[in-house]
């Protein structure tokens, strides 16, 4: 996909959306920076699945394992080292940290069910934890029904698109305890994996 100078500033905005906010809440208890930043995110996972649709769309077509493994490589290369360098950081400035909970932090495990997490001493990494997630599931998911079927057409990733929102959405409404909205349910991968595969949904529109 081409740069899109209106998807760079709305890229931009949800940042300054999600790191101003942040800033205010070490200061204060301000309902409004909270919800400003819960929806910037939201922002975030609809553009991440936006702008890797053409990428995950080529995978598909293609129908190649290896493809797939490519996405993955670039993907990876891209979000984890940066990843495991701030968390090696925050993990010494903190101190005293469980190796239990830095394997799951380092792993991206710490919240794919619930809040695994003795010390959630990085507690920004929830997001990143299900962007990861989703690398992995949604375009996997893709591929395998794909083969099943044998369509690739686009119509056909929108649909699987649209089961796999609906089958997130009835596995939070079971299992997720709603009276927890934030930790139970809005930062843990198996009940949030459902606002990039929108934005992939728009990609196929386009």
């Amino acid at each position: 996909m081409e740069r899109v100078a209106a998807l760079d500033l709305l890229r931009g905005i949800a940042a300054l959306s999600v790191a101003i906010p942040h800033f205010i809440l070490l200061n204060s208890t301000a309902g409004w920076a909270e919800s400003v930043s819960v929806l910037a995110v939201e922002v975030f996972f609809v553009l991440s699945g936006f702008v890797l649709g053409p990428q995950i769309l080529r995978c598909l077509r293609s129908g190649r394992a290896g493809d797939l493994g490519v996405f993955l490589a670039r993907r990876w290369m891209r979000t984890i080292p940066p990843y495991l360098f701030a968390l090696a950081l925050i993990s010494v400035i903190v101190g005293h940290v469980e190796l239990a909970d830095f394997a799951r932090y380092a792993l991206y495990v710490e919240n794919v069910f619930a809040q695994h997490n003795v010390n959630d001493y990085f507690p920004v990494a929830w997001s990143l934890s299900i962007e990861e997630w989703f690398y992995i599931a949604f375009p996997g998911l893709l591929m395998t029904a794909a083969w099943c079927f044998r369509n690739n057409r686009d119509r056909f990733a929108v649909l699987v698109a649209l089961c796999f929102i609906g089958a997130i959405t009835v596995l939070r409404l079971v299992f997720g305890d709603l009276d927890d909205w934030g930790a139970s349910v809005r930062r843990v991968v198996a009940f949030r994996m459902i606002r990039s595969p929108t934005g992939f949904c728009f990609t196929c529109s386009c």
